[in-house]
């Protein structure tokens, strides 16, 4: 396969880059039914040294994993429980990871798990920088406030530099913030109860001011995928061993600069050092790459 576009499947890019053979690759988010699932039981057709399963609720997660076993009975998967809600349930996750004999590496890791149309919260999962040698990848994205922060957030880490080492970037680890494109899945389960003819007029609305156009153009412009479309992105920020180009944002399983998904002062060098600062800032804590 020599192009990408939004039909491409995680499938196909799995068995293309059969390098992902023998990485040990982390991912939160691994309910049944939903994009992170989805990637690790692509993953899985390649065996994988590890795939570490990160989310709430064991049971759910057995449920992929057992999925995984169905694919490939020989790939190693291990479940480490982690409420992205709660700091202290973050940092014990980390150690426990950090801890863990069996995992000297991770090669990639995957921040899938998100929430939708609810309370405002936050999601500390920086706590799993190390011992990360390889990429982060930043998903899903689903609009353009979103966007803004997440690319800010990855240009941040890019450009860590260490006085003796150099910078992360240079070091060979890439982030990656991607958008998987409109997929139906539990994620929407609040928008869901939630509509009615008034929120449906505010959701338009805020469609307009986001992104310059109608819901139903927006859909008609960017129409729903399958599964293994939506995981299609992520897994060639994870897999692809060329994709090291300019950018950080990724679309259809292509990284682009496009100003028409990426504005300028989205990857404004100043704007990410001021968001860095003050996500430490807000956790208390200082981060050494």
């Amino acid at each position: 396969m020599s192009t990408y576009d939004q039909y491409t499947e995680g499938l196909t890019l799995v068995h293309k880059f059969a390098e992902g053979e023998g990485l040990v690759i982390l991912l939160t988010g691994p309910t049944p039914g939903g994009i992170g699932a989805e990637t690790l039981v692509s993953l899985a057709a390649e065996s994988p040294a590890m795939l570490i399963v990160v989310g709430r609720s064991a049971e759910k997660a057995q449920a992929t994993i057992d999925a995984i076993k169905g694919v490939n009975a020989d790939v190693k998967a291990k479940f480490v429980e982690a409420d992205l809600t709660s700091l202290k349930s973050v940092r014990k996750a980390a150690q426990i990871i950090r801890e863990d004999t069996e995992i000297a590496k991770i090669d990639v890791v995957i921040n899938n798990a998100a929430v939708m149309a609810t309370p405002r919260m936050n999601s500390p999962t920086h706590q799993f920088r190390a011992p990360i040698h390889g990429r982060a990848v930043r998903g899903p994205e689903f609009h353009r406030a979103g966007l803004v922060q997440r690319v800010l957030g990855l240009r941040a880490i890019q450009e860590r530099h260490h006085p003796v080492c150099g910078s992360l970037a240079s070091r060979g680890t890439h982030a990656f913030a991607v958008h998987a494109g409109r997929i139906s899945t539990n994620l929407q389960c609040y928008t869901k109860q939630m509509i009615g003819d008034e929120f449906m007029e505010k959701f338009d609305e805020a469609s307009r001011r986001v992104t310059g156009m109608s819901l139903a153009d927006a859909r008609e412009l960017d129409p729903y995928k399958t599964l293994q479309q939506g995981c299609g992105t992520t897994l060639r920020a994870a897999l692809d061993p060329n994709l090291v180009k300019e950018g950080v944002y990724m679309n259809d399983t292509l990284l682009t600069t496009d100003p028409k998904w990426v504005k300028a002062w989205a990857t404004n060098p100043d704007f990410a050092e001021r968001l860095w600062t003050m996500s430490e800032e807000l956790v208390g804590e200082k981060f050494v790459f």
